[in-house]
């Protein structure tokens, strides 16, 4: 064979074979396509990955990198031969897989965001394939949203469409800023809302069995109430459950705030039941109607609960716990009118520093417990009681309490005003006569102060009194002769006239 030809067909050989390598399979690339996250609350995270691959290429691994904040990385290695989990349509590859939580301690907090990294080999080639996202852990059957008033460092996160925070708020910043110029301030907070119609933790299936779900993508897992226990108790956030109206709600914060700003201080102190619910009643920006009559009714009676029975309420469910609850703030309120605000403001920030309840109430106020309590018996049938009572603390200034150390009750009420009367001058005119020839009888009727401050009037001419004037004149009067002889003289011409004519 000739040189030439030998080395046209070796080229041929290798354009070939050329051919042959492009076309191998081994030589297809894998590429991830799309990647998504979302809880199933309380119990998992489900993870979708959509991937092609060619049908020839073999998946050497496929791992599921999981980081929560303040938590270990958590590796998962996926099964690729469970159907369940990895299906292969074609060059179609799909992954569904859902991170059980088998102990509360790997759960992500609330509202805390998980980041994760998929990394797939294939038989396609040496490289990693990599793909990465976040997915916040949340109760995704709602959308959450977040109020957050500043001056009162607080922030709360609501279902939407489902209760309005603006009026709980509006309820709550006076008190708010109240027990923090009282106390210490307590920093930023946050407060999570559940409301009645949304269940906390697990839900519960036709056969009563406990579940979580996500309808959005349709998965049901079983659930564990413990493990969605600890994810409330381990947060931060100040959970509320089965909130209803807004005034309700209102009450509930305010309960957690005063434990919040004087919980520390009562700690070790011997602060009575009574003397905690008489104060957060005082706290309440909301009308305190219908405490006083219960407790005029029990005194009536001779069925009001003693001092030292005070120390001990009786349980919510039981009759006697609304007069024990009216008892409690009228002693409180009492104490404010009998010694002032700022007394039952420093008893209960103070009591700590005292032996007892009992001393830190006769260093502050100068008397006894005891002897407050038989003279607020005396004063509750008094007229100040009716007042006092039904006091906001928080409205106009209505009374100003001042600290006092006599057995006998007393307030200061506001000042009265009176009206007082100013005497109102009335300029009387002196009447001056003029002498006026022929003058009418005159009739002098007295303006009003007024009218010193307007225009003097033009006077009118009289017709009369000026022909009258003008006959007593001379020269008018020569005049007025002349023309009426003027005037006889043309009438007695017209009757001659008439006369030679006929």
């Amino acid at each position: 064979m000739k040189r030439g030809s030998l080395l046209l067909l070796c080229l041929g050989l290798l354009l070939l074979g050329g051919r042959v390598l492009a076309q191998d399979p081994s030589t297809a690339s894998a590429d991830l396509v799309r990647w998504d996250a979302a809880p199933v609350f309380p119990q998992g995270i489900i993870f979708e990955l959509e991937a092609t691959v060619p049908e020839d290429v073999g998946i050497t691994f496929l791992t599921l990198t999981l980081e929560a904040e303040g938590r270990d990385p958590v590796q998962v290695r996926v099964p690729t031969t469970d159907e369940t989990v990895v299906t292969r349509d074609e060059d179609q590859l799909t992954v569904e897989y859902v991170w059980l939580f088998q102990t509360a301690d790997v759960v992500p907090d609330l509202f805390s965001t998980v980041r994760y990294t998929w990394m797939m080999g294939t038989t396609a080639s040496n490289e990693t394939e990599e793909a990465s996202g976040e997915v916040v852990f949340e109760d995704q059957r709602v959308f959450w949203r977040r109020l957050t008033d500043e001056p009162m460092q607080l922030t709360i996160i609501y279902p939407a469409d489902a209760i309005d925070p603006t009026g709980v708020v509006r309820i709550v910043d006076s008190p708010y800023a109240l027990l923090a110029a009282n106390t210490e301030p307590i920093g930023p907070r946050s407060l999570l809302l559940y409301t009645e119609d949304l269940t906390m933790g697990c839900l519960a299936n036709a056969a009563g069995d406990p579940v979580a779900i996500n309808s959005e993508y349709g998965i049901t897992i079983p659930c564990e109430p413990t493990i969605a226990a600890a994810i409330f108790e381990r947060t931060s956030l100040v959970v509320f459950d089965e909130v209803g109206s807004e005034r309700e709600t209102a009450e509930r914060v305010l309960l957690w705030a005063l434990d919040e700003f004087y919980g520390d201080v009562w700690a070790e102190a011997d602060v009575p039941l009574w003397f905690q619910a008489g104060l957060t009643e005082l706290y309440q920006p909301i009308p305190t109607q219908g405490l006083l009559r219960e407790t005029l009714f029990a005194g009536r009676t001779a069925e009001l609960i003693l001092l030292e029975q005070l120390n001990a309420p009786p349980a919510t469910s039981a009759p006697e716990f609304s007069l024990w609850e009216a008892q409690s703030y009228g002693l409180v309120i009492y104490m404010a009118e009998r010694h002032g605000l700022d007394a039952v403001y420093e008893l209960a920030a103070t009591t700590g520093d005292y032996d007892s309840f009992e001393a830190a109430v006769e260093a502050i106020t100068g008397e006894s417990l005891s002897a407050l309590y038989v003279a607020w018996e005396a004063w509750v049938f008094s007229e100040e009681a009716a007042r006092v009572y039904n006091v906001d603390i928080y409205g106009p200034p209505t009374v100003t309490p001042t600290r006092v150390v006599t057995d006998t009750p007393t307030w200061t009420p506001l000042p009265t005003l009176t009206a007082t009367l100013t005497p109102t001058i009335t300029l009387t005119p002196t009447i001056t006569s003029t002498a006026t020839p022929n003058p009418p009888t005159a009739t002098f009727t007295p303006r009003p102060a007024v009218s010193l401050f307007t225009p003097t009037p033009t006077a009118t001419p009289n017709p009369i009194t000026e022909v009258a004037d003008a006959l007593q004149r001379p020269t008018s009067r020569y005049i007025l002769l002349g023309l009426a002889g003027l005037a006889v003289a043309i009438i007695l011409l017209g009757v001659l006239l008439s006369s030679n004519r006929r």
